[in-house]
């Protein structure tokens, strides 16, 4: 941070979205004066956020996008820890729109697999994995979806569940299969392919 002639401050700033991908930018400032400190910054596409803090200790104003589009806008300042469950409760809220409540008539062995799961395979440096099991009807099909990250899913294929066991092809390239079976209120995960290839996972509901 540099201060300019008339209070102005040039901050060294980082904007983005809450995946962690921040990237810095040059056209971030504080304006001061006797009446309001206005923070002004232009974003990466284009965007134009100019917001006045108030006695509370917020930022409110509006951001402006590069072809008109006006909107308000609240900047809040947050702590690491503060910054992490606002991130959880919005995937989680995201979550649950997708994730559709098995009806009464769903045998409750099947019923038990619906929700998002993550798990951490422990051989290779594959880091965690997403099960998202976002529906199930009375004949134990399920709508399934297998992803290395927590966004929403966008694809989805049709699996039966039978018993107390899941299981379909996650690894096209190496025909490796996966197969998940319940175990008190997590899920056991094995994974195996013709080659030989085995790794195993404990897969948690995420609430």
């Amino acid at each position: 941070m540099k201060e300019e002639s008339g209070g102005k401050l040039v901050l060294d700033a980082a904007f983005g979205w809450t995946d962690g991908n921040q990237v810095s930018f040059p056209t971030a400032s504080v304006t001061q004066s006797s009446k309001e400190t206005q923070l002004l910054f232009v974003t990466q596409a284009g965007t134009r956020v100019a917001a006045i803090r108030m006695s509370s200790g917020l930022f409110e104003g509006t951001f402006t996008t590069n072809d008109g589009v006006v909107k308000t806008v609240r900047i809040e300042k947050l702590t690491e820890d503060e910054l992490r469950a606002k991130i959880a409760a919005i995937k989680a809220a995201r979550a649950a729109k997708v994730v559709v409540k098995p009806s009464a008539d769903v045998p409750e062995s099947c019923a038990a697999f619906s929700g998002q799961w993550v798990g951490r395979w422990r051989q290779g440096d594959i880091g965690q994995s997403w099960l998202w099991v976002t529906e199930i009807d009375v004949n134990c099909m399920a709508k399934v979806s297998y992803n290395r990250n927590d966004d929403l899913p966008k694809s989805f294929i049709t699996v039966q569940i039978k018993g107390d066991e899941l299981s379909f092809l996650c690894n096209s390239p190496t025909g490796g299969t996966c197969v998940f079976k319940r175990e008190g209120d997590d899920l056991r995960a094995s994974y195996s392919n013709p080659s030989g290839g085995r790794n195993s996972a404990v897969f948690e509901r995420l609430k």
